[in-house]
């Protein structure tokens, strides 16, 4: 399975705090991670941590968490969808 991109690049480049390590063993779900993007496509400080079943569970946190930005919603160095405030 390749890995997604999008416009503002693959869904790396932050480092886990001790307290968003854990290992496999511990998590029953995926991780998922929920990035900030500002109107330039830059990312906000770190992401949002969740654990979500799937990917569709994963945008519906998004869309719960929306804040007026677009939310990168990644899970490990894969991007799921990019979720966008309604207007």
């Amino acid at each position: 399975m390749s890995s997604r991109t999008s416009q503002f690049g693959p869904c790396r480049g932050w480092q886990y705090s001790e307290l968003a390590v854990r290992s496999r063993a511990e998590r029953a779900m995926p991780e998922y991670r929920f990035y900030r993007i500002d109107r330039r496509g830059h990312r906000l400080g770190p992401p949002e941590v969740a654990d979500c079943v799937n990917d569709d569970e994963a945008v519906a946190h998004a869309k719960r968490i929306l804040t007026g930005y677009v939310l990168e919603v990644c899970q490990a160095d894969r991007m799921v969808k990019h979720v966008e405030p309604e207007i």
